[in-house]
């Protein structure tokens, strides 16, 4: 749809151009292909019956049996698409006088002349006497523009801008806003290079309701289910009360709250949008179009049915050494605190990257003991000093980095906050 007096042919295609040999777009192959086909569609007329079944098929180029119910790719790369335009628009194009958008809810595309912001003239200069000049008036309507006449237009500035982006596509992935760390860089490549949206699942504890008020059970959730059900029968004996049922009422802890922190901030300096959900409102339709972070789900829900191959598996307070090495224990147990030290305490975590499902995306895990076990994982993997560490390590004899694995830590706390991370142990997957 055309909104103003003097958009034509030429000006679409020139923005067009500039949008896709842009910076904002720049590596994103599936939002330019994606933002080529709904500008055509929006000049032919037939944006406006577009359903996400047909840009499925045409523009992703899924097979006819495509369910749109039971895969949501479309619409994760049409939010995508319109928050890159609006990225676009906010810094590299904020000059430009075309504007092309998205608007929620619909796929035709709207262009539309940025409106011209006029100075006013300091109060100490105007001059009151002159009348203000009449408006001017408006140019003709402009005629309908057809998509082979688009791409023609575009081409020349197209292929200005072709190599230009081609040259800044070999430019390695920086961070905006922080300071530069090329090891952080490197080891969350993986998630930096990816066209997929990224989620944050974290994990809500449970309170549990009985007939005089809510307790919590920190580690309920991380129990499987035999267990579980036993240490309920306990709580029930502890309690004197038959009912004791899980509260709708949920909370996540300070550690936990301290991790999805400084992943923001991480991924805030890449400038890299994270969306952030609970763990049980994480769809598997979503898990299999997205990169997913899990935070607290050392070995729980979701994360414990994804179909991988493991080394280290967290249990409760204990990490086991599945595959042990020569000199390794069998497992790695966080000690119970000192009662008379409660808040000097140590704990081990667990960092887990593997595939996404059917091999295609990345997901990573943190786990610990504890909640300040948690945060001392994500403070591992966020923080440039343990990055260089850890990279040393993971690196092979030719400076190869594996693409999936695991790794153990050890952290010591003093009144709850990480003094000390250690590296123990890793797996290559």
């Amino acid at each position: 749809m055309v909104k103003g007096q003097e958009i034509t042919r030429q000006t679409v295609a020139a923005e067009l151009a500039k949008i896709l040999g842009g910076e904002t777009l720049r590596g994103k192959d599936t939002l330019r292909a994606l933002l080529s086909y709904l500008v055509e569609r929006t000049l032919d007329g037939s944006a406006e019956s577009l359903k996400e079944y047909t840009i499925g098929v045409e523009a992703f180029g899924k097979p006819a049996d495509y369910n749109p119910q039971e895969d949501a790719s479309v619409r994760v790369q049409i939010g995508r698409l319109r928050q890159k335009l609006e990225e676009y628009y906010r810094t590299e194009g904020a000059q430009d006088a075309l504007v092309i958008e998205l608007p929620k809810r619909q796929f035709a595309l709207l262009f539309h002349e940025r409106p011209v912001e006029i100075a006013a003239t300091p109060p100490e200069v105007v001059q009151t006497e002159a009348p203000l000049p009449p408006p001017p008036a408006l140019p003709a309507a402009p005629r309908r523009i057809s998509w082979p006449s688009l791409l023609a237009g575009a081409l020349a500035v197209a292929v200005l801008w072709a190599g230009w982006s081609l040259l800044k596509s070999r430019e390695p992935i920086r961070p905006s806003g922080v300071a530069a760390s090329p090891e952080l860089t490197e080891l969350w490549q993986p998630f930096l290079q990816s066209e997929r949206p990224i989620t944050m699942a974290m994990t809500m504890r449970p309170f549990l309701r009985y007939d005089r008020g809510v307790i919590r059970e920190w580690n309920l959730a991380n129990l499987d289910a035999e267990t579980q059900e036993r240490r309920l029968r306990e709580l029930k004996q502890l309690l004197n009360t038959e009912r004791l049922v899980p509260w709708d009422k949920t909370y996540t802890s300070f550690g936990e709250a301290t991790g999805i922190f400084l992943l923001t901030r991480l991924f805030d300096g890449y400038e890299r949008e994270l969306q952030l959900k609970r763990q049980d409102a994480l769809t598997w339709e979503e898990l299999a179009v997205q990169n997913v972070i899990f935070v607290g789900s050392g070995k729980a829900g979701m994360f414990e049915r994804i179909p991988v191959q493991l080394a280290f598996e967290q249990k409760n307070n204990t990490i086991l050494n599945l595959h042990p090495q020569a000199g390794e224990p069998l497992e790695f147990k966080t000690p119970a605190p000192d009662p008379k030290d409660f808040i000097q305490m140590e704990d081990y975590a667990l960092i887990s990257v593997i595939p996404g499902l059917h091999g295609k995306g990345e997901i990573i895990a943190f786990g610990g003991a504890s909640s300040s076990g948690l945060w001392a994982a994500v403070e591992f993997m966020t923080e440039p000093r343990y990055a260089r560490e850890l990279l040393t390590k993971l690196k092979s004899s030719t400076g190869q980095l594996p693409r999936h694995y695991q790794v153990v830590i050890h952290a010591r706390f003093q009144a709850l906050v990480p003094i000390e991370i250690k590296y123990v142990a890793h797996r290559e997957l």
